[in-house]
């Protein structure tokens, strides 16, 4: 049985790291017209390396906001108040701190305010209460927000109850352009509805999942370094694997000296769950869904043969930390060579013993496109209520929001975390692999609205990775009731 390393706390020198920021020259070249989920980061370009190994993030988006705001135009609403609600109001607001990610927001916000002559202002309410608010303004027909920012995971009950407009009759409204997230808009829709969409103006990218790993023990397996497989594109599950199997031999190195064994890996599944990270980092999905198709079940046993075989193998792994609450403790005190959770854990072990990195959640081969990130279930999505009016300066605004969002919002959040938490610049770049390749999906939307979805999605993922049955038990049991279910709600 391996011993629990107790967590030393040490001060972070966070005036060395400031000090070399302030010395950074950016450059700043124009970026591609290109659509889709790819186009942030297609658009980015890299920033100068200043003489300590870092780069300040500040890539230029500004050609592409203007040409988006270009086509949205302009309007003067004659000073009018412009009410989002929201339980995350430092998307919206400026939260009075100096971070980059604030300052962004300020900066944003004034720029729409003085383009549409509104006053961008910010309702806070948690999630429970806004439905109920919601609810009983619409039955009053009283006005309550121009905007909800709701948590996906309670989408369904909104759609259920008809409390949301469908967003296709907003004059202006172009879900297919570059400015918006494909797959975060498809989270939302289906034949001729769209309820809500997610994208760079409503996601927190704290909340996507990255891999964090020892540098020590990894340097020590003599494997390649992961960071260059990262820039290469061949950061794979087999790779991880490689690493994992020479966990024995460190093991057996310090066994001889007394020292502490080590752990493979632990995650406290704050990203949501370990099994969904895995089913998604290999480019599976739940649902398929989308303007124009009824939403369908995604799986197969077939298809998802080899995320089942990986999942199986991380969550059988003998040396991993079977403890989620002791995970985040463990690595940093120095006991794992791994940790997968969500980017915002980097704020927790900042302060640790343990020199670590960022990497992004493996590919299932070096084959594929890009690493996926996992939209968590409470990241929230733009949606307006039923009895919304002034249809012209909603759809503006959350059209103007995503487009001015769109990079920069990753931008700010970046730098924020090079600032204060990061300890390498290669680490910087996984951190922008993680941010432009999230994916959402409808199954976190609509779960909640039957049994049958989560159990022929997420749950059978969960189930099967454990070892409890196949994948095609849960479908051939699940998926009918599944899809009727979600087909339902959109017709």
């Amino acid at each position: 049985m391996k011993d629990i390393i107790k967590k030393r706390i040490v001060p972070v020198l966070c005036a060395v790291m400031l000090i070399s920021l302030a010395s950074c020259i950016s450059v700043n070249l124009p970026p591609k017209d290109t659509q889709g989920e790819t186009s942030a980061e297609e658009e980015t370009e890299s920033a100068a390396a200043t003489d300590y190994g870092y780069s300040i993030v500040e890539n230029d988006f500004i050609r592409v906001k203007d040409k988006y705001l270009n086509i949205i135009g302009r309007a003067d609403y004659n000073g009018a108040a412009y009410m989002i609600a929201t339980p995350s109001p430092s998307l919206i607001e400026e939260d009075g701190s100096p971070s980059a990610m604030s300052e962004f927001v300020a900066r944003r916000n004034r720029e729409l305010e003085e383009r549409f002559n509104v006053k961008i202002s910010c309702r806070t309410v948690d999630p429970v209460s806004m439905f109920d608010e919601v609810q009983a303004s619409c039955l009053a027909n009283d006005f309550y927000a121009d905007t909800l920012m709701i948590p996906q995971y309670y989408l369904h009950a909104y759609i259920a109850s008809g409390l949301l407009m469908n967003m296709n009759s907003l004059p202006f409204a172009d879900f297919e352009s570059g400015f918006n997230m494909e797959s975060g808009v498809n989270a939302g829709s289906a034949i001729s509805a769209v309820y809500a969409v997610g994208g760079w103006a409503t996601m927190d990218p704290g909340g996507l999942p990255a891999v964090f790993f020892n540098k020590e023990y990894v340097e020590k397996t003599g494997l390649e370094d992961p960071y260059l497989l990262v820039r290469n594109g061949e950061w794979t599950w087999d790779k991880y694997f490689e690493y994992t199997a020479a966990l024995p031999d460190l093991n057996a190195e310090r066994d001889t000296s007394k020292e502490i064994l080590i752990y493979s890996c632990g995650s406290k599944n704050d990203a949501s769950s370990l099994a969904d990270i895995i089913y998604f980092s290999e480019g599976n999905k739940f649902v398929l869904s989308g303007r124009g198709q009824y939403p369908m079940i995604a799986m197969d046993g077939q298809s998802a043969a080899h995320t089942v075989a990986t999942a199986r193998k991380v969550y059988s792994d003998p040396d991993r930390i079977m403890d989620p609450a002791q995970a985040q403790d463990v690595f940093a005190s120095g006991g794992a060579m791994f940790l997968i959770d969500r980017l915002d854990t980097m704020k927790t072990i900042a302060p640790s013993d343990a020199v670590w990195g960022v990497l992004p959640v493996p590919k299932k081969s070096a084959e594929q496109e890009k690493y996926y990130s996992l939209v968590p279930p409470e990241t929230l999505m733009f949606a307006v209520p039923a009895n919304s009016t002034g249809a012209e300066k909603v759809s503006r605004m959350i059209s103007a929001l995503a487009a001015c969002s769109l990079g920069s919002s990753v931008d700010a959040y970046v730098t924020d975390c090079m600032n204060y938490y990061l300890r390498d610049n290669n680490s910087t770049f996984s951190v922008e692999k993680i941010c432009y390749g999230a994916v959402w999906d409808m199954a976190y939307s609509l779960a909640g609205h039957d049994t049958n979805i989560s159990d022929c999605t997420y749950s059978a993922v969960r189930g099967v990775a454990a070892g409890d049955a196949e994948l095609d038990q849960y479908i051939n049991t699940y998926a009918n009731g599944a899809s009727a279910a979600m087909a339902r709600l959109f017709s």
